[in-house]
């Protein structure tokens, strides 16, 4: 059966930067969010498991070991989280995650994740959101970049903190529709 589904899968990481320290550095890990999301064209899912077909026979040969609730590889990232993101199912150390965030001498904020150009069903891009607090960042946050195309094994966005003293980020990855 062709179908359409809506997800927003993810996983939280946990990082974030207080303004006004002298060197730059970040502080104490505090908060950032990295979810999966938006609508996914999956291509034929006759085990009705919101994993297309050929994601399933590309990684596992079958339909059945996987579906949308398990976590093969053990890294806390479903498998349907896997699929959406382009991650490796098989592999613990591959999933959708902040690898490093830091601050340049300019005042400039450089988020780079993980990511991949070779997704299928098609290249991913992301969103970033900010806001000044966790609960904030929970409830939404504000959208600060749009549309950052995936650049190959890890995708980056520099962002400024403006008058804030304090700012979580939330990357979210979406599919081109």
């Amino acid at each position: 059966m062709n179908a359409t589904r809506k997800s927003s899968l993810g996983v939280l990481v946990v990082l974030g930067w207080l303004a006004g320290t002298a060197s730059g550095a970040l502080s104490d890990a505090v908060a950032v969010s990295v979810s999966v999301g938006g609508d996914i064209d999956a291509y034929t899912d006759s085990d009705d498991d919101g994993i297309s077909d050929l994601w399933e026979f590309n990684h596992f040969y079958n339909l059945g070991t996987v579906n949308r609730y398990s976590d093969f590889d053990g890294d806390s990232f479903p498998d349907l989280s896997e699929c959406l993101a382009g991650t490796d199912p098989r592999d613990p150390q591959s999933f959708l995650r902040i690898a490093s965030i830091g601050v340049g001498p300019d005042g400039v904020i450089r988020v780079i994740w993980d990511s991949t150009t070779n997704a299928v069903p098609a290249p991913r891009s992301y969103d970033i959101y900010a806001a000044p607090s966790v609960n904030a960042l929970a409830s939404g946050g504000t959208r600060v970049e749009l549309d950052v195309p995936s650049s190959g094994d890890s995708t980056h966005a520099d962002l400024s903190m403006g008058s804030a003293t304090m700012r979580f980020y939330r990357v979210h990855l979406h599919r081109e529709p």
